[in-house]
């Protein structure tokens, strides 16, 4: 990663897609880059108010002022990314209004998507995906994720699925991936996948998945043609509780599932099937030494 110098006008620019190719490709390559892009994309999920666009420019200059006379000597990452937010909130440049999109489910249901370029995405419960429309218009097909979903890409310029985990780059392919917590997971069903985070760069190819548990990598392959869960099959190796109890709210539409001294970073191996709720508790606690309490929708998992 190479240092690269950047301002509020030019942050301002890459939020309304206005830098050149090679602004953008010098950008990507700033150690900085990665940071900034989750902040603008959690920024963009903001409810924004009303504003004045006479004083909105104004008001920017003045944050951006004190950001860089009172903080950036000391906390230069910190200024920028103070920055960037007081951009989003203040609402003062117009392409943030009426330009993000955000595909959610609940828990217990699924949805197919059709992208703006024809792209099928298809949501497992209580997930979201979030793009911009006018980078779609400009063929960046960038979106957020959080959750999991399945997705088949139409060919064309480079599609990229960004979590907190790590950053997917595609072209034309079919994959999975299972945004949780510390959780993440990406199953390549055709084609190739790149995946990266602050660790890792690694290429999958049809029937080969990765998995990264609290930091640790682990590969494996498979041979099914569409993920598990769209035939309401779940299958764990070594994955942790909150995963698994996140997966049996989706599988049963449970409104709340509480835990009592449960350690969640434990780890469950086996297979549950969507047809009997009591069964999959029963496979899920027993093993662990855990106890349950169905209460109308609502879970409670104590440890024994």
């Amino acid at each position: 990663m190479t240092k690269f110098k950047y301002d509020d006008t030019f942050l301002a620019r890459w939020l309304n897609d206005d830098l050149t190719d090679q602004e953008l490709k010098d950008f990507e390559n700033n150690e900085d880059y990665k940071t900034l892009s989750k902040i603008a994309l959690k920024s963009a999920e903001f409810e924004i108010p009303a504003f004045d666009k006479s004083d909105t420019k104004d008001r920017v200059k003045k944050a951006a002022y004190y950001s860089k006379s009172k903080v950036r000597p000391l906390y230069y990452k910190i200024a920028i990314a103070a920055s960037l937010i007081l951009i989003f909130t203040l609402g003062g440049i117009n392409y943030i209004q009426n330009k993000t999109t955000t595909l959610t489910t609940n828990y217990g249901e699924s949805k197919v998507f059709t992208l703006p370029d024809g792209s099928y995405a298809e949501l497992n419960g209580n997930s979201s995906l979030v793009f911009k429309n006018k980078k779609w218009r400009n063929n960046k097909r960038f979106l957020s994720l959080k959750g999991e979903c399945y997705f088949k890409v139409k060919r064309g310029s480079k599609f990229t699925v960004q979590s907190d985990q790590g950053i997917i780059n595609v072209l034309g392919t079919q994959f999975n991936v299972k945004a949780l917590g510390n959780f993440y997971m990406v199953e390549c069903y055709e084609g190739k996948v790149l995946i990266e985070n602050a660790k890792n760069k690694i290429t999958l190819t049809r029937g080969n998945s990765v998995q990264y548990k609290n930091g640790k990598l682990h590969k494996a392959t498979f041979t099914n043609t569409i993920p598990n869960w769209k035939n309401d099959v779940y299958i764990y190796d070594e994955t942790p509780l909150n995963v698994v109890f996140n997966d049996l709210q989706n599988m049963y539409e449970i409104n709340e599932l509480i835990t009592t001294k449960v350690n969640l970073n434990q780890k469950f191996t086996g297979k549950l099937v969507v047809n009997d709720l009591k069964k999959a508790l029963n496979i899920v606690c027993k093993p662990m030494n855990l106890e349950y309490k169905l209460l109308k929708n609502t879970i409670i998992i104590s440890q024994l």
